[in-house]
């Protein structure tokens, strides 16, 4: 492993597989940086954690702000054992959505919390990424581009991706939102499965653009 290669385990916890798709996006990109990358959505026991010198931990919200069900059992081992992380780094992207404002991102942020009390050294803040929906795109949805969206787009992605967001930036403090438009969503597709599969390529695309591809990226990638 050279110098600046980084063994990196992205650890999902997901419901719906939002985060699943966060983390299978993250991963071709941390990649191509340079570093080793392994996935897992099974760990439980700090054993699980022992052989990566990073856990990115990308978390939905269960239930009244709740921990997901696949990655509670790893929660409640570290709360109840309280193992050593001093020698590991972490960091947390969290999922939400704030149409539940009491509750948002409540299980990224509960397992932030439960890797801050054994010791693991944070990686910057915590990303919050609003995952929610709505009928139809508004104006300033649209026009925040130049040229402006289309008023028939199937999803946005509002605020910095991931590698260009800055603590000094007052904009980067506020949670980054992938909006899908729930009306033109059902007029692109002509049954229910059709919906469903479109609603996880658009989440993939707008999930791409918060790890900082671009149009030309998706594309190539099949997400157009």
């Amino acid at each position: 492993m050279s110098p600046s290669m980084v063994s990196i385990l992205i650890l999902v916890g997901t419901e719906s597989g939002n985060a699943q798709m966060v983390a299978d996006a993250l991963k071709p990109v941390l990649v191509a940086a340079g570093h080793k990358i392994d996935v897992s959505d099974k760990a439980a026991t700090a054993a699980d954690l022992a052989a990566h010198d990073v856990h990115l931990v990308v978390c939905a919200t269960h239930g009244t702000g709740d921990i997901p069900t696949n990655i509670l059992p790893l929660a409640e081992t570290l709360e109840r054992e309280r193992p050593d992380l001093s020698g590991h780094r972490y960091g947390v992207i969290a999922l939400g959505d704030r149409t539940y404002l009491d509750t948002f991102c409540g299980g990224g942020k509960k397992v932030d919390a439960v890797f801050e009390r054994c010791g693991a050294r944070k990686l910057g803040r915590r990303l919050e990424v609003d995952a929610s929906s709505q009928p139809l795109p508004d104006e300033e949805d649209l026009t925040a581009s130049d040229p402006p969206l289309s008023p028939c787009i199937l999803g946005v992605f509002r605020g910095t991706p991931i590698g260009e967001r800055s603590v000094t930036s007052s904009a980067d403090h506020f949670p980054a939102a992938i909006v899908l438009y729930q009306r033109n969503l059902e007029r692109f597709a002509r049954t229910r499965e059709e919906l469903l599969e479109q609603i996880g390529i658009t989440l993939l695309h707008e999930v791409g653009h918060l790890v900082g591809l671009d149009e030309e990226d998706l594309w190539e990638r099949g997400l157009e």
